[in-house]
């Protein structure tokens, strides 16, 4: 197994030819293996086999490129028929721990929490670009934890977390309805917490054909917060909504001409990772 790799590894660099290529293919039939096809205003490429050189081809003679992945380009792409993707889907966010801390006393005892709950619409006018509305809603169930030391009637959760924390959120303190500090142990009171965020959503579509959609953007919104204490009177939360932002990288795999498989990453609110299952409606004959 040792020698396989390493006849791999050399491979890679004394053979430079065992490696993936482009196909140009002309409206004649007459296909060329190229390396690192770029498609401008003309195409140009690499060309494959020995001597290699530059050169270059205008569109009007090419009828397809086939990229080494096996992405197929049409030179005359088809018509577009301005689809709406409707994407529910299931997410993970940093949201319950915006209410405990790993170090010190300060936090509190989760009981449990939910996934985000995601809805995603999208309207695509062209091929690279999109708009659309998205939703989440997740919940966490805890107990509250005051600090035992008893030296303020303030108590801020997550006092190392906030400089590293993604997903911003309101400020939470715990006190009690007359404004003192309540000094009881963390079983006590029992908190519903929960968030809704609603946004808007603009994608540029680097890749966007019937196998696959792969794309960029941004997400901009508001987050509604609510909290019910066991007992009541107990809440928490000292700000009830919170602007999110997000940035946004997904990739769609379709399985059939309305079905796919959208899986996203993030940065901010309301999910870092989402997983989804994606419908497409045409709107366009």
């Amino acid at each position: 197994m040792k020698h396989f790799f390493l006849l791999y590894f050399f491979s890679i660099f004394l053979f430079p030819s065992l490696k993936a290529q482009d196909t140009i293919v002309l409206n004649d039939g007459k296909k060329i293996l190229v390396k690192y096809a770029h498609i401008r205003q003309k195409i140009y490429y690499k060309t494959y086999v020995s001597p290699r050189k530059k050169d270059s081809l205008n569109k009007s003679d090419v009828n397809y490129v086939v990229h080494a992945s096996g992405w197929k380009i049409l030179m005359v792409p088809g018509p577009w028929y301005k689809p709406i993707t409707i994407t529910p889907g299931v997410g993970f966010s940093t949201m319950p721990y915006r209410f405990c801390s790993i170090l010190g006393d300060s936090g509190s005892s989760i009981i449990s929490y939910t996934p985000v709950l995601t809805l995603n619409i999208d309207y695509s006018p062209t091929s690279n670009f999109s708009l659309g509305i998205g939703i989440a809603w997740q919940s966490v169930k805890l107990h509250p934890y005051v600090s035992n030391n008893g030296s303020s009637s303030e108590y801020s959760f997550n006092p190392l977390f906030p400089s590293v924390n993604i997903h911003p959120g309101p400020n939470y303190y715990f006190i009690t309805p007359n404004g003192t500090p309540l000094f009881v142990g963390s079983n006590s009171i029992t908190e519903n917490i929960t968030r809704f965020n609603i946004g808007v959503r603009g994608l540029y579509h680097i890749r966007n054909d019937g196998e696959e959609d792969f794309y960029i953007g941004g997400r901009m919104g508001i987050s509604s917060w609510t909290d019910q204490t066991d007992p009541e009177g107990y809440n928490s939360l000292n700000s009830l909504t919170a602007i999110s932002i997000q940035a946004i990288i997904g990739i769609t795999k379709y399985i059939n001409q309305n079905f796919g498989i959208n899986l996203e990453g993030g940065i901010g609110t309301p999910y870092f990772v989402n997983v989804g299952l994606l419908y497409k409606l045409d709107t366009a004959n």
